[in-house]
């Protein structure tokens, strides 16, 4: 599952309007398609019909219709029709339906994508929003939050660091332990690199070069010297003392202690891929790659999911994006039903299975029971975590941030400054949140 969310939705909403809606998500589907539960004949008879859409994801999708089948069953009068997209083509749908008067009543979407959807008028205000807020991490609802009020319903706390992959068999093979601190890290990295006759790296040691584990490895490195990347006026700040020492450090990682490389970057697979592939030792991500990666590659390798030490002697604090939920388009002629399901969807025990058929975390802090946390043993370093977690923040394209990123690291890996590519990347995003804030 990418969390890379293409493109400035903001600006395309834009010019939709200007283009006149034209070239909708309202032509032919031939992406998977299934009613929720019951023959078209028993759709039919019920007197409300929603349509609900997703992305294809191996974890997501059989979560998703095992709810959709319980809740046809709890409400005979509503029947649900999923929708089942490619990801890259569910990222370009949700762009052009929702301005094209196409959308689906409820859709499974990502937190980035909400913003400019409920600042253009186009979500439903969730009724029991200040309930929510009160009860769930704000790291999950920030992009979902406009003015104070609840435009969709998050389902995980969006954690993409906190934890390591780490293939047991290689720790073993190179005699070294669960590292602890970050020069713990390092030492280990560098033992479990290795390399084939070339001097080509062939297992990597620690690998994090991908857009969204550059960005929050980096954003957490700052937080973790105390400091902020943020200025007082909402604003990106990367000039300061702390953020370069955290991109050299990122750097060197790559050029001087050489337990990775950039080699990967822009390709088909991401890094999780490669961990699961058996070329990498340990990989830093999200504990929801763990479901995708063993459905697509089994038990190929002996793994466990530890705790992602600190930069610094201090707690592992971290920024996060809000990630998946539920949202109700403002134009569904069937808002009360709509509003009905996505409660059941959400409800403390159908969201816990969800998370745990996913991988997930609970985005509410009622979720984050004993039994949450027995039921889910392999992502306890993530839950441990949680409560260093913050908001990314108002950067309005998360995506944008992420490809300046990964930019700006490969510049100075071919050895450009980093305090200049750091203030150019700062410039960058700069511009693109006033443009986005316009």
């Amino acid at each position: 599952m990418k969390r890379i969310i293409g493109g400035c939705l903001t600006v395309l909403l834009v010019c939709m309007c200007v283009w006149g809606c034209a070239g909708s998500g309202s032509g032919t589907n031939d992406s998977p398609t299934a009613n929720g539960g019951g023959s078209e004949e028993g759709a039919a008879a019920k007197t409300v019909q929603l349509t609900y859409w997703m992305h294809q994801n191996d974890a997501f999708v059989p979560a998703n219709k095992k709810l959709v089948a319980d809740f046809e069953k709890a409400n005979p009068d509503i029947s649900i029709k999923v929708e089942v997209f490619p990801y890259d083509d569910y990222v370009q749908k949700i762009r052009t339906s929702y301005i094209g008067n196409a959308a689906p009543d409820v859709a499974q979407v990502f937190g980035t994508w909400v913003t400019p959807l409920a600042k253009a008028g186009l979500l439903a205000e969730v009724p029991n929003g200040g309930d929510l807020l009160a009860n769930y991490y704000p790291a999950a609802t920030g992009a979902y939050t406009v003015d104070g009020k609840l435009y969709g319903v998050p389902q995980e706390f969006n954690l993409g660091n906190g934890g390591i992959l780490v293939n047991t068999d290689y720790m073993q093979k190179a005699g070294v332990q669960v590292p602890a601190t970050w020069s713990e890290l390092v030492d280990a990295a560098r033992k479990m690199t290795e390399y084939d006759a070339n001097n080509e790296i062939k297992v990597r040691g620690f690998d994090f070069v991908s857009s969204d584990s550059i960005t929050f490895l980096f954003l957490s490195m700052i937080l973790q010297q105390g400091a902020t990347y943020w200025t007082d006026d909402d604003m990106i700040n990367f000039s300061t003392p702390e953020a370069v020492h955290a991109f050299t450090e990122m750097r060197n990682l790559i050029t001087e202690d050489k337990v990775t490389d950039t080699k990967l970057l822009g390709g088909k697979l991401s890094i999780f891929d490669y961990f699961f592939k058996g070329q990498t030792a340990m990989d830093f991500d999200g504990p929801w790659v763990i479901p995708s990666g063993i459905a697509t590659y089994g038990n190929t390798v002996k793994f466990d999911y530890v705790p992602m030490p600190s930069f610094t002697d201090q707690p592992p604090y971290f920024a996060a994006e809000s990630g998946w939920g539920e949202v109700i388009s403002a134009k569904s002629k069937n808002i009360e039903a709509a509003s009905k399901f996505v409660q059941f969807l959400t409800t403390n025990e159908n969201n816990n299975y969800w998370n745990t058929q996913t991988g997930t975390l609970p985005p509410s802090k009622d979720q984050l029971t004993d039994q949450f946390i027995q039921n889910n043993p392999l992502v306890k370093p993530s839950l441990n975590a949680m409560q260093f977690g913050q908001w990314i923040g108002p950067v309005e394209n998360t995506d944008y941030l992420k490809k300046v990123l990964v930019d700006a690291l490969v510049a100075v890996v071919k050895g450009d400054s980093v305090e200049t590519t750091l203030k150019k990347a700062e410039t960058d995003v700069n511009k693109n949140i006033v443009k986005e804030r316009k």
